[in-house]
């Protein structure tokens, strides 16, 4: 069987305006672009069909079967190309090693030297900015101006070689977007700064708000951040900006990005793969491994998603089609109001927690439907968990989060231990911690060589037909999310049967 990295992947359409995500009756996940009016106008009542073809055509997942890596959904970094140019917008070009930051920077051969000049600058509709492959860009840069849906500025590679390498050892970020409508593509984000506490303020202010590789600040609404690479960062992108699209990366051994005192104690904040900090996000399709640091107080620390902050509500949050495997957990929720968040078609193979809510999490409308969950690694696991230690929110009884339709396998902790939330047609091999649910079923979902990284039911698998209704219209693999009588448990849906007629 191919390996899904040899398949070709389905294309991700840059979102007009903000990413809406709308939960129908049935459970199907639809995601298209729509007007920024519109988020708060979606109901539980929208169905799937009502956005069925922008959904079909911005789908981010992965065609093909056999055993998942990190080429299967992160980044497909170029070696070589040039620049792309719009009938409208201009090209500036960087050159660390020949450039010249008095230059023109409007042609290779007037190259801008240094990421400050990008600061310097304000950028116009369909403007690109175009960094030389095989160089490395210390420092960071600051992306002002304006783009619009259909030009957009743009931050990419140029030339032949590695992807360009942008670095800051001693500053937040490497990169901060405050324009609307920026797409970033084709870079390699390496060596982010670790804080401590030596200004006394903990983690606050810049120092927590700034922090990722990618910063995004209010104004940057609309991105698309596609095709990269994190290593050795704290944060990999922070958002804090609405209809943020992040699509298509590769997150990898990531380090802390704070340790030190705050609020009385010592703590650690970082090796976190995406900070989600407001709403209308879509998170898909990318790579998240080792996202984990031992550099903590508690151990170790990270992960592959956070919603966290104080700042905004997080409502209207897709999380799909993702791979994850050696983070300390998939997804922590922390400190916000948050509605209307899914989680759905992704493969997590961590330490820790698959959700956690902590502190002064107000949750709402979750949902966790058709992933596969693995938990082996020798921590003994609370899958969906609360951490209260600053006040608490609702209590579990509102039953925020329904869990529906997954395969997860843990030989240690339970799934449910905080609350007994709604569960149904899941395949578990392990504790449940409570009465098994409508379709639950208590066995071995038979991976077919799950150490290979082949997360597909056998023919003999309970997941066959055991999903209920599907999540969405493609599988992990971007194949067809419902074949035969009904979905099958987990993220994958297999294609051809070979016994029982099941299919």
């Amino acid at each position: 069987m191919p390996s899904p990295a040899s398949q070709p992947r389905t294309s991700l359409r840059r979102p007009a305006a903000t990413v809406l995500v709308a939960l129908g009756l049935t459970g199907a996940l639809a995601v298209s672009a729509a007007p920024a009016s519109s988020a708060a106008g979606a109901t539980a009542s929208s169905t799937a069909s009502s956005t069925a073809p922008s959904t079909a055509s911005s789908t981010a997942s992965v065609s093909g079967t056999g055993a998942v890596s990190a080429a299967s959904v992160g980044a497909q970094l170029r070696t070589s190309g040039a620049a792309p140019h719009t009938a409208h917008g201009r090209t500036f070009y960087l050159d660390s090693e020949n450039g010249d930051d008095q230059a023109a920077g409007t042609s290779s051969a007037t190259a801008w030297k240094t990421l400050a000049r990008v600061t310097a600058a304000r950028f116009r509709p369909g403007d690109t900015i175009a960094l030389r492959r095989g160089e490395t860009f210390t420092g960071t840069a600051t992306v002002t101006g304006t783009g619009t849906a259909h030009a957009p500025i743009t931050i990419t590679a140029y030339g032949s070689g590695a992807a360009p390498t942008l670095t800051n050892p001693t500053g937040w970020n490497m990169l901060q977007l405050s324009a609307p409508h920026v797409v970033v593509d084709q870079l390699r984000f390496a060596d982010g700064v670790v804080f401590d506490n030596a200004d006394g303020v903990g983690i606050r202010g810049p120092k927590y708000q700034l922090s990722g590789a990618i910063a995004l600040t209010d104004p940057a609404t609309d991105a698309y951040i596609h095709d990269n690479e994190f290593t050795q960062v704290g944060v990999g992108i922070k958002t804090y900006a609405t209809g943020t699209l992040i699509a298509h990366n590769s997150f990898h051994d990531l380090k802390i990005a704070f340790r030190g005192m705050d609020s009385g104690s010592e703590t650690s904040y970082g090796a976190l793969g995406i900070s989600i900090d407001n709403s209308d996000a879509r998170v898909t399709a990318n790579a998240f491994i080792n996202c984990r640091s031992t550099d903590s107080p508690y151990g170790a620390d990270g992960g592959a998603v956070e919603i966290e902050g104080f700042d905004h509500p997080k409502d209207n949050i897709s999380i799909d089609h993702n791979l994850s495997s050696g983070s300390q957990g998939f997804l922590e929720v922390t400190e916000t109001t948050t509605a209307n968040v899914h989680l759905t078609y992704n493969i997590s193979d961590d330490y820790q927690q698959f959700l956690a809510f902590d502190t002064t999490t107000h949750p709402d409308a979750y949902v966790v439907a058709h992933n596969t969950i693995v938990r082996d690694r020798g921590d003994h696991q609370k899958l969906f968990a609360i951490y209260y230690y600053r006040q608490a929110g609702p209590t579990p009884a509102d039953s925020w989060l329904t869990i529906s339709g997954n395969i997860i396998q843990m030989n240690s902790g339970a799934v449910l231990s905080a609350y007994a939330w709604p569960h149904d047609h899941n395949v578990i091999q392990g504790t449940l911690g409570d009465t098994p649910g409508t379709g639950d079923i208590l066995a071995d979902p038979q991976f077919t060589d799950r150490a290979a990284g082949d997360y597909r039911p056998l023919p003999t698998s309970p997941a066959i037909d055991n999903g209920g209704p599907a999540a969405g219209f493609t599988d992990f693999y971007g194949n067809p999310a419902l074949v035969g009588r009904a979905s099958d448990s987990g993220a994958i849906e297999v294609q051809h049967r070979t016994i029982g007629g099941r299919h």
